[in-house]
């Protein structure tokens, strides 16, 4: 295993490999103007040869943007640790030519990635903003990859999309446009780097290389989402920032492996009773409830990332691995070695152990790392008799591998013939908010009352910060735990939890709740002269046929690591950016349980539940390209403020896993007990909008 140094030093060097296609866009390709001549003097020992020629020239705009950008920020700085930024960026910016040194981990990854992504076969063509050669490196757009979904037709030919996306920052990201004018891309490209760099500077107020590399990832995630990592290929649907987090993934992996002929070993994870965990109680309505499910919610949140972190320690691996984090399920490319699969169980028979103990068997982490494969297995190479691309095939079996996990819960725990229980206090009065272990202070246990101050301190914290064998803060793993506050603490992993700012990355996740109790959430659907009953409205909807959209979804051979990956990122950013701002902008009441990766479960005043229902889903088509095949199901329980949430749960499940799911077709909502379509839910929302006008008027 390579030291820490130099781990940090290979993944700067292969997150950033690319950065120079972002700045030679912004700038035109203007060499002579804006590449200084002692990075010009570096073509020679950066750049390849081909047909007499410098080629891959973005290469020296990388090495330019470290020496000219990156370098005053960061070369003259204390590090906790101390950094060789000369070789990172000659290393990065000579992955087309790479040396003896770690440029040749970050090109083979960069070709990994690259030739996983690209496919150079027969496409439908049926856009009209196809710029010409001589400006095709500036004038094209990232093409929607959800406009190649089609579910049921694996063997189509791949289509390049109508729709594309505006350069713009994750945060101000619109719906993609038909066949956009893409003769502005030039200034856009400027003014988003002019965006870029003065965002970068703020990283010269840290002092870890942990937390420096956290920003520059979601620095990339903030600005390059948009930007095509090729533009000479023929689909232009996978961003910059997508190759780049899959090529620091393989790069990190391939450098630290033993095994030479199968270097990587996948990791995948689900944390399984996510809703069992968060509504344990079986009581009517009790006090502080909506604190303990935002406590709640946001361990379920910080889960992932503790869990990185516990794998990371027991590889002694930076946590910088992982493809994907998303709706409680996260993927790690990790390094193979000997041994590795033991050091894994221990890791998880405590995991096991501690969820098992302090969360009663309610909450879990599921976990397969048993395959370990070849680069070729991550391949786009296609196989005719099954096909399948190589990515396709172990995509479906790392699936099938996960899944069998999941009837063998705590399987790793060995009692040694002990109870794992054994000292949790059963005597006395139930616990109001768990119903389970003893009321300590006459109401809560220990543990819900550890939830109900996390959830008390989230509505006015600024940062999360990750401790390790910290007496501080709420205990999230074994070893991890999360310590909110209202100032940084830029020497760990540490986050924003309300907006970019400062030097830290921000928190991505839907966390929106008011600041009421569900009482006062259930008061909102009362007017001010009386009118209306005080319920709440239960709504739970996820992504019909999930599950084949990301096995069959795309045309067979366009299926690859990246475009997985992305898939998955898009779709988690719907449920996280898109209806938390629709939240706080139109439905300030909505508490939310759950919002990410492909699902949410809201609780909100019951005559908001159909409108917001109705506005979900017609941002949720725009979102997606108006595709027909990428759709929603959704139920809906209106039920007193007091009613039992383990029941209220239960029968929201049912409404939409037995009633809207079961319909053929999916692509509904059920509510009172009936199935409606979307269609039928707009007009039953504006017949509830004239009924409103008429008993106003009278």
């Amino acid at each position: 295993m390579l030291s820490i140094k130099d781990q940090y030093e290979i993944g700067i060097a292969s997150l950033l490999h690319d950065i120079g296609k972002f700045k030679q866009r912004a700038f035109g390709g203007n060499e002579t103007e804006s590449i200084s001549k002692e990075v010009l003097s570096m073509e020679g020992q950066l750049l390849p040869v081909f047909e007499q020629r410098y080629s891959y020239r973005h290469a020296l705009w990388t090495y330019d943007f470290f020496i000219n950008d990156l370098f005053p920020l960061v070369k003259d700085r204390s590090w906790d640790i101390a950094l060789d930024w000369e070789k990172i960026a000659r290393e990065s910016a000579s992955h087309h030519n790479p040396s003896e040194g770690f440029s040749r981990f970050v090109s083979r990854a960069d070709r990994l990635s690259a030739g996983i992504d690209r496919y150079t076969g027969d496409v439908v063509t049926e856009s009209s903003n196809i710029p010409s050669e001589k400006y095709r490196y500036l004038k094209t757009p990232l093409r929607a990859l959800f406009s190649s979904i089609n579910n049921g037709s694996r063997t189509a030919t791949p289509t390049m999309s109508r729709y594309s996306y505006k350069l713009s920052k994750v945060e101000d990201a619109t719906a993609p446009a038909i066949d956009a004018d893409c003769d502005e891309m030039l200034n856009d490209y400027q003014e988003l780097w002019k965006q870029f760099i003065s965002d970068l500077g703020e990283i010269k107020n840290l002092s870890s290389v942990m937390q420096l590399l956290s920003k520059l990832k979601d620095l990339m995630l903030e600005y390059t989402w948009c930007i095509p990592s090729a533009t000479n290929d023929f689909l232009n649907d996978i961003s910059l920032y997508d190759h780049s987090i899959t090529t620091m993934a393989l790069a990190i992996a391939l450098s630290c492996s033993e095994n030479r002929e199968k270097p990587f070993r996948l990791f995948a994870a689900d944390i399984s009773g996510i809703q069992s965990f968060i509504f344990q109680s079986s009581k009517d309505s009790f006090p502080n409830a909506a604190k303990v499910f935002r406590g709640r919610s946001f361990i379920v949140s910080a889960v992932s990332t503790a869990c990185r972190l516990e794998i990371s320690d027991v590889i002694g691996l930076i946590p910088f691995t992982d493809i994907i984090d998303a709706g409680g399920k996260f993927t790690l490319i990790l390094p193979d070695s000997d041994g590795l699969e033991e050091r894994l169980d221990r890791m998880q028979e405590e995991q096991e152990t501690y969820f098992l103990h302090e969360h009663l068997g309610t909450l879990s982490v599921l976990a397969d790392y048993s395959m370990c494969v070849s680069p070729n297995a991550l391949s786009m190479e296609y196989d005719e008799q099954t096909g399948r691309t190589n990515f396709s095939r172990t995509q479906i079996e790392l699936s099938r591998r996960l899944n069998a996990r999941k009837t063998r819960k705590f399987s790793h725990v060995d009692l040694h013939g002990k109870w794992v229980l054994d000292d949790v206090n059963m005597a006395g009065g139930r616990c109001a908010a768990c119903g389970i272990r003893t009321a300590d202070d006459g109401e809560f246990c220990t543990t819900c009352r550890s939830e109900i101050d996390l959830g008390a301190r989230i509505p006015d914290s600024r940062f999360v910060s990750f401790e390790k064998d910290s007496g501080e803060g709420s205990r999230i793993t074994k070893n991890y735990s999360v310590v909110l506050s209202d100032r940084s603490r830029s020497d760990r992993l540490c986050y924003s939890l309300k907006t970019v700012e400062d030097s830290l990355p921000l928190w991505r996740l839907n966390t929106y709740t008011p600041d009421k109790d569900f009482t006062e959430i259930a008061e909102g659907a009362v007017s001010d002269d009386g009118k209306g009953k005080p319920f709440l409205a239960y709504v739970k909807l996820d992504v019909d046929n999930l599950g084949e959209i990301f096995i069959d979804g795309l045309p067979s051979k366009l299926y690859s690591i990246s475009r997985y990956v992305a898939l998955s990122r898009l779709f988690h950013n719907f449920f996280n950016v898109n209806v938390r701002e629709m939240l706080r902008n139109s439905y300030e009441d909505a508490y939310t349980v759950i919002s990410g990766g492909d699902d949410v479960f809201i609780i909100l005043p019951w005559n908001k539940a159909v409108g917001l229902v109705s506005d979900l889903n017609n941002q949720f088509k725009t979102y997606c390209c108006e595709n027909p095949s990428i759709h929603f199901s959704a139920g809906i329980v209106v039920t007193g403020a007091t009613t039992p949430f383990a029941l209220v749960n239960r029968k929201t499940n049912e409404a939409l896993d037995d009633g809207a799911k079961k319909r053929e077709g999916k692509n509904c909502v059920e509510y009172f007990g009936q199935l409606f379509s979307f269609d039928e839910l707009n007009q039953l929302k504006d017949d509830s909008a004239d009924m409103a006008g008429f008993l106003d008027d009278d």
